[in-house]
């Protein structure tokens, strides 16, 4: 099935995929935040339960995507963009955390 032209990007990419991964995004951000600063118990149930539902409609939308950008692309070509997209963050990640604990440790 073929995706019509105009609800591409310039990328490439689908916006409106996109779009759904941001508001899962948001959903799981406000599940994190906000039910400690709920008074009532049943609200916070509701947005702690629409959490979950974020991180699994994330996961299902980047999954989908990965594996459309896997079926575009040579498994090598897919594979080093990964990792020079992905590597970089977590050096620097755990250089942070190197850096907070002798910090914090002294």
């Amino acid at each position: 099935m073929a995706l019509d032209p105009r609800t591409l990007s310039s990328g490439g990419r689908v916006v409106a995929l996109d779009t759904l991964r941001g508001i899962a995004l948001l959903m799981v951000i406000c599940a994190h935040f906000l039910p400690g600063k709920l008074i009532f118990g049943l609200a916070a149930n509701v947005v702690s339960t629409m959490g979950r539902g974020g991180v699994i409609l994330f996961f299902l939308l980047s999954g989908y995507l990965i594996f459309r950008n896997l079926q575009n692309q040579k498994p090598l070509v897919f594979l080093s963009r990964r990792l020079f997209k992905i590597f970089p963050a977590y050096c620097g990640n755990v250089l942070v955390i190197v850096l907070l604990g002798q910090l914090l440790d002294g």
